[in-house]
């Protein structure tokens, strides 16, 4: 490929059609959310933050949330360091969507905004079938975290299937469209314990630690750009 045509390929390209597949021991962390009204200046026009539940038996309340997980595409391979919230639309608050606050990777990313980016993030992911170490750096910002894995549990849809329908980087009405396997992505989680956290990323906006946990099974997704005005 010569320079120009892979430049003109970094500068056009968006998601159409692109399988993206989530490896297993994809982990999140959730965070209660705090200072809501900054957060509510990120995310796209025509929504506003969402209380959710995850587990089943959760008192509904906003998150902020840190998802890490290793995946590959035609795009990309590597670990994935995402910063998300839930928000609903406003005119239409049964519709709710994950948007991606900032994404720090190993490898390179897309997003509507920036376009394709280099690597960005330093990561160490060592999983087992009974626990996970992460290491994860960006300069001064750290995640590290020592964990074992647990019971299972079960999510709500709304958390699992609803949420990831149609998806957004911060303020962006260009969207990411997810098709997947409703019965592959509800499967229950496996919650962590013994959970060892030392991080500074995004610190102002995290309050109590309230839910850890890993999905132990593949998760396959097709994506595709749609650009989406709130109703």
């Amino acid at each position: 490929m010569s320079v120009s045509i892979f430049y003109l390929f970094f500068i056009t390209f968006v998601p159409r059609n692109m399988p993206i597949r989530v490896n297993k021991m994809s982990t999140w962390l959730g965070y209660k959310l705090i200072n809501v009204d900054h957060i509510n200046t990120l995310v796209p026009e025509g929504t506003t933050v969402a209380p959710m539940r995850i587990l089943s038996q959760d008192i509904a309340e906003p998150k902020l949330l840190f998802n890490i997980y290793e995946s590959e595409s035609s795009l990309f391979k590597g670990c994935r360091f995402e910063v998300v919230t839930m928000v609903k639309q406003t005119k239409n608050p049964r519709k709710v969507h994950f948007v991606v606050l900032e994404c720090l990777s190993n490898t390179l990313q897309w997003d509507p905004i920036n376009g394709i980016q280099l690597p960005n993030l330093e990561c160490n992911f060592n999983t087992t079938q009974n626990q996970i170490i992460l290491d994860c750096t960006q300069n001064e910002r750290i995640l590290h975290m020592q964990a074992k894995v647990g019971r299972k549990k079960q999510i709500t849809k709304m958390f699992a299937v609803d949420a990831n329908l149609l998806c957004f980087y911060r303020n962006s009405h260009d969207g990411i469209q997810l098709s997947f396997n409703e019965d592959q992505i509800m499967q229950d989680v496996n919650l962590l314990s013994h959970v060892k956290i030392d991080t500074n990323i995004w610190k102002e906006f995290r309050g109590k630690l309230t839910h850890c946990f890993v999905h132990k099974h593949y998760m396959d997704f097709t994506a595709d750009m749609i650009t989406f005005k709130m109703s």
